[in-house]
């Protein structure tokens, strides 16, 4: 999440809340193969007691020589590259209850998991959207990092994925069925933003106003349930609609980024000139 510079009083943006970040074995390998992702957040939840949990799941996630390879990687901390990207995080759930463990084309495991929620009478039926039920506990934290000591400004807020993972982890293990394990997921995630904005909006009381962009905002029900909720919390919410809100939509980003940036140094030119006047 980041806050633009309308309220940061100064050119730029200030990233204020991010997903707790998990090691990529195999970095953008992982990218093909989500079971690597999943592999690293339950490493990143679990330590060593990971690769006993891969292997214990209904459907195991590597073999044994796999896991052979993939152990001393994790372990060493060798091309693992950290991660905080959504993307991954949809990926390694997919790839966690078999949703989706091989893809051939980007964004296939994430299709897979809000599938799996929508097929069957258990799909999205089965948890009520964190908007139009209260009274539910969603399994999530949200943290702060260390302060930094060399700002005025806090770190950023973390949605720490720990306890959801551990309830999927038992779910699977107690037999729960995959449409009701991902509507789980999606109403955590969103539970979860909404309270970061519910938290943010007292720092930053001007801000009213929300853009949801992003690949993962191509899955329809992640986009429709997050704004309800948002608006539900007076916020007003935009999103895409003409611009791709995936990696499609980056050139027209840059480009507007440049824009402001020199309308930006044009005024503040004009501002200096006044002032030596």
């Amino acid at each position: 999440l980041w806050v633009g510079d309308h309220v940061t009083h100064e050119q730029g943006f200030e990233r204020v809340a991010h997903l707790r970040p998990f090691p990529l074995p195999g970095g953008e390998q992982a990218m093909k193969d989500p079971r690597r992702c999943a592999l690293g957040l339950l490493y990143e939840v679990m330590g060593d007691r990971a690769f006993e949990v891969a292997q214990s799941l209904p459907q195991p996630l590597f073999s044994p020589l796999e896991l052979q390879v993939l152990r001393p990687m994790l372990q060493r901390g060798l091309n693992c590259p950290r991660t905080s990207s959504m993307g991954r995080l949809f990926d390694g759930v997919s790839a966690l209850i078999n949703c989706c463990r091989q893809v051939t084309f980007e964004g296939q495991a994430a299709m897979a998991l809000e599938y799996a929620m929508e097929r069957g009478s258990a799909g999205v039926g089965a948890i009520a959207s964190p908007s139009s039920e209260e009274n539910i506990t969603y399994p999530y934290t949200i943290i702060t990092d260390t302060p930094n000591p060399l700002t005025v400004m806090a770190s950023p807020l973390q949605f720490d994925y720990e306890p959801l993972l551990t309830t999927i982890v038992e779910d699977l293990q107690n037999g729960v069925v995959i449409p009701r394990i991902s509507a789980t997921f999606h109403n955590t995630l969103i539970a979860g933003f909404s309270q970061i904005m519910q938290t943010l909006s007292q720092s930053y009381p001007s801000t009213q106003q929300v853009v949801l962009t992003g690949g993962c905002f191509q899955n329809h029900y992640l986009l429709t349930s997050m704004a309800e909720a948002l608006k539900s919390l007076s916020f007003s919410v935009g999103w895409h609609h003409q611009i791709p809100t995936n990696d499609g939509g980056i050139a027209v980003g840059q480009v507007m980024a440049v824009l402001r940036q020199h309308c930006w140094l044009n005024t503040t030119a004009k501002t200096l000139n006044k002032s030596k006047r």
